[in-house]
């Protein structure tokens, strides 16, 4: 599910229009969708309503109950927003943010450079990237590389601490780290396309 295709749309409980939802709320530390931000068309006030409500989503937004609350410590992500990397570069502009099971999975930008949702570190006015982490945990190691991996870790298709200790048993630590992204010319779709 893209975050676009929830923004903008009207809140309905039971029938009655509860309002117009004009953004998301998440979690600062697991990107996960909590809260949408919603505005009373009638007296223009704001409200969040907790994610976990929305029963579906067509051509309106359903809910099973409308139950207001007031949300602590959580980050608003707002579509068009700027996108800075972690020294102030302008990356981009946001179109959309990827949800899957309410868990945002990636970033869009206007450009079609695509972010995973892990590198974001905070977003509200503007989107903040975190810095890379050193060394890629968690990544896909690709067939060239498996090569280099001990006997134990060959049957790994992730880049995991087992992995790394039989690499460094076998004396192959820099080999491995520039046979995976980004110093391979083959860089993978788990860290980023396009980008």
């Amino acid at each position: 599910m893209l975050v676009s295709s929830i923004i903008g749309k009207h809140i309905y409980e039971k029938g009655t229009c509860k309002g117009r939802c004009n953004g998301v709320l998440l979690s600062p530390k697991s990107h996960t969708l909590k809260y949408l931000s919603c505005r009373d068309e009638s007296n223009f006030t704001t409200f969040f309503l907790p994610f976990s409500q929305v029963d579906y989503v067509t051509d309106a937004i359903k809910l099973k109950r409308f139950c207001a609350a007031s949300p602590l410590r959580f980050e608003k992500f707002s579509i068009g927003a700027p996108v800075y990397d972690e020294n102030g570069v302008f990356v981009g502009e946001a179109a959309d943010l990827e949800v899957l099971s309410s868990t945002a999975t990636q970033l869009i930008l206007t450009d079609g450079n695509v972010i995973p949702a892990p590198m974001i570190a905070t977003c509200h006015d503007a989107v903040i990237l975190r810095k890379t982490p050193p060394f890629p945990l968690s990544r896909r190691i690709p067939a060239h590389a498996k090569a280099l991996l001990d006997d134990k870790s060959k049957k790994e298709a992730f880049v995991t601490k087992n992995a790394l200790l039989g690499v460094i048993k076998k004396g192959n630590l820099i080999r491995f780290t520039l046979a995976l992204s980004p110093f391979s010319p083959a860089l993978d779709d788990v860290f980023c396309r396009k980008f």
